[in-house]
């Protein structure tokens, strides 16, 4: 099956455009360590990889994500690293 290299180049800039976007909430969420979130995203599905210090971190997270427009589904693949939050896991 033939694929239009416009439609591909589409798909690709709204992808990059939608982690953009996903990427600037992570950050302003304040937390430090949301800020080293891996983010892959396929259509309107966006993966989140990498380690977190708590579960409150990663729960922080996938609110975040599900809350920017165009994200339809996240798939929360971060792994807390140990079970508290310590005060390094605020500002910058």
């Amino acid at each position: 099956m033939a694929v239009d290299e416009s439609t591909a180049n589409d798909d690709e800039d709204a992808e990059q455009q939608l982690l953009i976007g996903v990427a600037i909430e992570l950050n302003r969420t304040g937390y430090q360590p949301l800020r080293r979130v891996d983010l892959r995203c396929e259509s309107e599905l966006v993966t989140l990889v990498g380690q977190v210090p708590s579960y409150f971190l990663k729960q922080v997270a996938q609110v975040t994500v599900q809350s920017v427009p165009g994200v339809a589904r996240v798939n929360n693949q971060l792994r807390v690293i140990n079970g508290t939050t310590t005060s390094s896991d605020f500002g910058s």
